[in-house]
C-alpha cells in the first residue's frame, strides 16, 4: 500500500474529500474541527501519513458547503417535480414550523412529496412570525430553490408551487394565506 493519499489533483481537492467535507458538516462535526477528524481518522485506521498531507482549508471547506447547498436544492426541485402529476389527485405537502434561539427567529420549510420523501426546502432568518413575513420567506425559498434550475425561472416558480397539493402549519391563520395566494 502506498503511504501518500491524494487529497488534492489538477488544481482542486478530490472529490472523496469533497464528499468527506459534506458528510462530516452533516453528521454535525465543527466546520473547524472537519480536517483534524479526517487527519485523526486516517493516521489512526490506515498506513497514510498525514503529517504532509494537503486537506481543506477553512474557505475551502466553506466552498464545499455551497456546493452541498446546491446540490440540495437541486434535490429538492427534481423530487417535486418528479413523475407526472395530477395536480386534481396528487401533489406535495408544505410543511414547517419556526423557531428561536438566542432572540433570533427562524422559519423552515419542508415538503413532503408524493412519493413520500420529506426533504427541507430552507431554513431562514426572520423578523417575526406573522403570516406576511412568513409568505415573503415562502417566496424567498422558493426563488432560491429556482435558482439552481435550469430554464425559465417564472415557469419553475410556478411549477414548484403548483407542486403543492396541500399545507400543514401549526399556525391556523397561515394556512388560510398560502391557498388565497
Amino acid at each position: 500500500m502506498d503511504d501518500t493519499l491524494i487529497t488534492f489533483a489538477n488544481g482542486k481537492f478530490t472529490h472523496e474529500i469533497r464528499k468527506c467535507v459534506m458528510d462530516l458538516v452533516s453528521l454535525n462535526v465543527s466546520m473547524t474541527k472537519v480536517s483534524d477528524v479526517m487527519r485523526t481518522v486516517l493516521s489512526n485506521l490506515t498506513k497514510y501519513d498525514t503529517d504532509n498531507m494537503r486537506l481543506p482549508s477553512a474557505g475551502a471547506r466553506q466552498q464545499f458547503l455551497q456546493e452541498a447547498h446546491f446540490l440540495a436544492d437541486y434535490q429538492v426541485a427534481q423530487e417535486m417535480l418528479s413523475g407526472q402529476i395530477d395536480f386534481a389527485k396528487d401533489g406535495n405537502c408544505l410543511h414547517g414550523d419556526g423557531t428561536t434561539k438566542y432572540s433570533r427567529h427562524y422559519e423552515n420549510f419542508q415538503v413532503t412529496t408524493k412519493s413520500g420523501k420529506a426533504l427541507s426546502l430552507g431554513l431562514h432568518e426572520v423578523v417575526n412570525s406573522d403570516s406576511d413575513s412568513l409568505m415573503k420567506t415562502f417566496i424567498e425559498t422558493i426563488h432560491d430553490v429556482c435558482d439552481v434550475m435550469q430554464g425559465d425561472k417564472e415557469y419553475n416558480e410556478a411549477s414548484l408551487v403548483a407542486s403543492f397539493k396541500t399545507t400543514m402549519s401549526d399556525m391556523a391563520p397561515v394556512n388560510p394565506l398560502f391557498h388565497e395566494n
